[in-house]
């Protein structure tokens, strides 16, 4: 008697471990000796791909079979981090070349490429089979061994095979964009809430635009790519961290803000230092204070900084204007480079006193990465390990007691606090007279920004029997290439010592 088993029955068929297949994978590579990516035994049941290339070789990645390995991929991400390098990318057929039989077309649904060199013909072979593509993402493709890209035949060809996108970006370093590229985009992207900016294509009357065509923007992200020789906030770089920082500030269609991607500069965000031309004076001479950010409700966070400020300011800034963040990825990069030639190193961001520790009140944080380029491997060498035992709900006494120990000290020596006396005696009446009824306790909040006191009294407070720093924080990275549970990353830190090294310095 013929007997259907529980797999051709549709059945699921119960396994030792209980588990579901991998969806979603994201790879990072330092470097690969004697192979390349497409050589990856990818899981054939992944629906999104993110790949992140941090190395160069001749050789290149082989799109086509990457996507004969994932036959229901539907996101794909492929981009390169170095700095003036991209990554060879091609796509030939790996079937037999004469066959008749059409194609079989590929899920894809989003297709991004970052720093890649690509040719515009093997990308339009690819769209070629991609009739569900709703996003597209081409940034700074890499020209060194592919044509440049015409924009405008791109978009007659995507106009031609009927694709319709929701999300769309093409941008160039070797030249500037077409004039009227924005008005192309629209014939195959008519309304989207998704905005991608290229910095160097930033201008007030860009972003004007942008917001006629979008009544509300959930996802922002603000792209640049600093040439190999070249400073990185100068020229048509500098402005661009300064009109978002404006946007943010005055555009109420933020206000559904989710997702923020860009460079920053965390001087803006001081709210007293009264340096720049974001402060002006009322009638009575008094300094009148900037705007703070619209996007209350922003979820994601990924910047990377530029420029010098407080960290005190970054971190209380964040934690009291975004009290909603999910998702925090805050990177330094080595080194700034000004107008007038000055090199700023990158330091570490970790300090107590520096105020990374004001984080704590974020009780919706779930991911937190911080990552100082240069400096990843040392980042337990900057700091104890009571500056940072504070996020483990586990601290131990004696770490408490010192933190208690480093405020007092700080006070002894008198700098921090002569500091705070000298900016208070500038500060403005809070709240400002024109600002929001429903502001009004965020500008409260906001009273001590930048101050030795706000670290003090955020020390106090979670030191306090009861109080529990980030309760949602499940995954987190201080340097490391990756995220783990917050006491693996910790312990990765500090290790603990051994009973026999506990014996001997007890000795």
């Amino acid at each position: 008697m013929a007997t259907t088993s529980a797999v051709e029955s549709g059945t699921p068929v119960p396994t030792l471990f209980n588990c579901s297949p991998l969806k979603e994978l994201a790879l990072e590579t330092a470097q690969c000796l004697d192979t390349t990516l497409d050589s990856f035994p990818y899981p054939p049941t992944l629906t999104r791909l993110e790949l992140n290339i941090r190395y160069w070789t001749n050789t290149s990645e082989h799109l086509g079979k990457i996507l004969m390995q994932c036959p229901v991929l539907e996101h794909l991400s492929i981009k390169t981090e170095r700095i003036g390098l991209g990554q060879h990318l091609r796509w030939t057929h790996l079937d037999n070349t004469r066959r008749t039989t059409p194609r079989r077309p590929y899920p894809l649904r989003s297709l991004y490429l970052q720093n890649v060199c690509f040719s515009q013909g093997d990308l339009e072979n690819v769209l070629l089979l991609t009739p569900q593509l709703k996003a597209l993402k081409l940034m700074s493709p890499d020209w060194r061994t592919a044509s440049e890209y015409d924009w405008t035949r791109m978009i007659k060809y995507l106009k031609a095979l009927g694709i319709t996108l929701n999300t769309v970006h093409f941008s160039d370093t070797g030249r500037p964009a077409p004039l009227d590229l924005e008005q192309q985009l629209r014939e195959i992207c008519p309304t989207t809430s998704n905005w991608i900016l290229w910095a160097s294509d930033m201008t007030p009357s860009s972003l004007k635009m942008l917001a006629r065509r979008t009544s509300f923007v959930t996802s922002l992200e603000l792209c640049w790519k600093p040439q190999q020789n070249r400073v990185c906030c100068t020229g048509d770089l500098f402005d661009a961290p300064r009109l978002l920082h404006d946007l943010l500030c005055t555009s109420p269609q933020l206000i559904h803000l989710k997702t923020l991607k860009a460079p920053l500069r965390p001087q803006y965000m001081d709210l007293y230092d009264g340096q720049d031309d974001r402060f002006s004076f009322n009638s009575e001479g008094q300094s009148t204070l900037p705007p703070i950010w619209a996007c209350r409700g922003l979820e994601t966070l990924h910047i990377e900084l530029h420029g010098k400020f407080d960290p005190r300011v970054l971190f209380g800034y964040i934690s009291r204007v975004l009290p909603d963040i999910q998702e925090l990825y805050i990177i330094r990069p080595d080194h700034c480079e000004t107008s007038n030639a000055m090199l700023l190193h990158t330091s570490s961001l970790l300090w107590l006193k520096g105020g990374f520790c004001l984080l704590s009140r974020l009780r919706c944080l779930e991911r937190l990465c911080v990552v100082s380029e240069g400096r990843d491997m040392w980042a337990g060498d900057d700091c104890r390990r009571m500056e940072l035992s504070w996020i483990l709900d586990s601290s131990s006494a004696e770490d408490k007691a010192q933190r208690q120990r480093s405020m007092e000290q700080g006070e002894k020596k008198g700098t921090p606090v002569l500091v705070d006396e000298q900016y208070r005696k500038s500060r403005t009446r809070l709240p400002p007279t024109d600002a929001e009824p429903s502001d009004a306790a965020i500008w409260h909040q906001l009273r001590h920004l930048g101050l030795f006191q706000d670290v003090e009294e955020m020390v106090k407070e979670m030191d306090s029997k009861g109080y529990k720093p980030l309760p949602s924080l499940e995954k987190l990275s201080l340097g490391g290439s990756y995220l783990r549970r917050p006491e693996e990353e910790l312990n990765a830190l500090f290790p603990p010592r051994k009973w026999y090294q506990r014996v001997f310095s007890e000795e």
